[in-house]
């Protein structure tokens, strides 16, 4: 079998699984607001917080493909509902371990000024904010994912596997969009083009745009024409 006919079914395996990814997560944060619902406690409504950013980006993500309307905020929403998440998830650390207050500040007030990063510079973001965010977004959650492993260590029985769980998972997250930040201050600055339509796709690196892909072509066609020409 070649390439070409490879392709088609590797489409529709990625495709198979990240809809049974989302689909989990989904139902995961359906739980935990269920749990919410039938207990009011403080640490469920964090739980279920933590999960609802997330899926509500899933949500924004499955209107786009199935309706085919482009909302024009829905990329903002998006980030702005990442970038919550180290918060919460540094919310939900407080519950297993003392945190200190200072950090809670500390990450609450970074978390406002990437928002306001976000709504002042719109869409798409320039480089230097893009960068901005992902390391307020990285530092957050590193220190979250520890914190976690640490209070992990200290328990034992099931609750100590599910917090190196959800600690791992953080690391993951956090090393992702790390990886996504490298690659983007990596980039070789390219003239502006003319204006180009941006489509944000929320997958599996949570922040790769069309828009340095066109890019990237763009700059390659006109260097492969230079050297003919030449």
């Amino acid at each position: 079998m070649t390439r070409h006919n490879q392709q088609p079914w590797r489409d529709v395996e990625n495709a198979i699984l990240k809809f049974l990814t989302q689909g989990i997560y989904l139902l995961l944060f359906a739980v935990t607001l269920v749990g919410f619902a039938r207990h009011r406690m403080l640490a469920r409504l964090e739980v279920a917080a933590l999960f609802g950013v997330l899926a509500a980006v899933i949500l924004l993500q499955g209107f786009t493909q199935v309706t085919g309307i482009v909302l024009p905020w829905a990329a903002t929403a998006a980030a702005l509902l990442i970038l919550a998440q180290p918060c919460l998830l540094l919310r939900l650390v407080g519950h297993f371990r003392p945190i200190p207050r200072l950090w809670d500040l500390a990450a609450l007030a970074t978390v406002l000024a990437t928002y306001a990063v976000v709504i002042l510079a719109g869409q798409p973001l320039p480089r230097a904010a893009a960068i901005l965010l992902v390391v307020a977004f990285v530092t957050i959650e590193g220190v979250a994912a520890v914190a976690l492993a640490q209070a992990a260590l200290a328990i034992r029985g099931i609750a100590r596997r599910r917090l190196i769980a959800i600690a791992a998972g953080s690391a993951l997250l956090a090393a992702i969009i790390l990886v996504a930040g490298v690659q983007l201050q990596c980039r070789p600055r390219r003239r502006t083009l003319p204006r180009w339509r941006i489509c944000w796709r929320w997958d599996r690196q949570w922040a790769t745009t069309w828009a340095f892909r066109l890019r990237r072509g763009c700059a390659g066609r006109g260097s492969s024409r230079s050297s003919r020409s030449s």
